[in-house]
C-alpha cells in the first residue's frame, strides 16, 4: 500500500531518466513489488503461464546488460538456523563491516523512504516500444523537501501507511506539511505516540 499521497509530495523531487543512466551501480530491487505487478498484468496473465518469472527474468537481463548490479530484497525474516551462514557470506564478500551498500533501490513502494532509502528508481520499464526504458528517479528528498527521515514517518502516520490505513481522519497532505513544518526540531514520533 505504501504511504497515502506521497508520490504526489514528492513530485518536485521526481527527475526521469533512462536505463543507461544506471551503468556502474548497485541496486536493491524490491522484489515482492516486481512479482505483484507482474501477476496483475492482464495481458500478461491471460497469454504466460508465469508472469512474474518472465518479467524478472526480462528485467534482470536488461539491468544486467546496463552494467547494473542487483541486490535482491524479499520481505520476510529468514529463520534463526540460517543467520549464521548469512553473516559467514556478508563477511566473505563485503568485509568484517558486512554492510550491502546500495546506489538505490528499484521499488513502486515509498515505504523505501521510510526506511531509510535516499534514491528510489520508480515505474521501471524495460519495453523500448512502450516507454523507450525510462525510469522515475527520487533523489535527495530529504534535502530538497526539508525533511528528515523521522518527518516522513509521521507524514505517514498522519495521512495513512500500511500500519495505520485511514491516517488521521481529516487530515490531508497539506495540513500534515504545515504541521511538520511548524514542528520543526520536535520529535515528532513520541509526540504522536503520547
Amino acid at each position: 500500500m505504501g504511504v497515502t499521497q506521497l508520490w504526489n509530495i514528492l513530485e518536485p523531487v521526481k527527475k526521469e531518466g533512462s536505463l543507461c543512466s544506471l551503468r556502474g551501480k548497485r541496486l536493491c530491487v524490491d522484489l515482492s513489488c516486481w512479482i505483484c505487478e507482474a501477476n496483475g498484468a492482464k495481458g500478461l496473465k491471460t497469454n504466460v503461464l508465469k508472469p512474474h518469472l518472465r518479467n524478472l527474468f526480462f528485467r534482470i537481463w536488461q539491468l544486467t546488460r546496463c552494467g547494473v548490479k542487483l541486490v535482491f530484497v524479499v520481505d520476510g525474516e529468514p529463520p534463526e538456523l540460517k543467520w549464521e551462514a548469512i553473516i559467514k557470506r556478508t563477511q566473505a564478500r563485503f568485509g568484517s563491516a558486512g554492510n550491502a551498500v546500495v546506489d538505490g533501490c528499484i521499488t513502486n513502494d515509498g515505504d523505501a523512504f521510510l526506511y531509510g532509502a535516499r534514491t528510489v528508481y520508480k515505474d521501471l520499464c524495460i519495453s523500448a516500444k512502450v516507454c523507450k526504458k525510462i525510469i522515475k528517479i527520487y533523489i535527495k528528498v530529504y534535502k530538497i523537501l526539508g525533511l528528515r527521515r523521522t518527518e516522513l514517518v509521521a507524514l505517514a502516520v498522519l495521512l495513512g501507511c500500511d500500519y495505520l490505513p485511514q491516517g488521521v481522519p481529516g487530515v490531508g497532505k497539506e495540513m500534515s506539511l504545515k504541521l511538520i513544518q511548524e514542528l520543526k526540531g520536535v520529535d515528532l514520533l513520541k509526540r504522536l505516540d503520547g
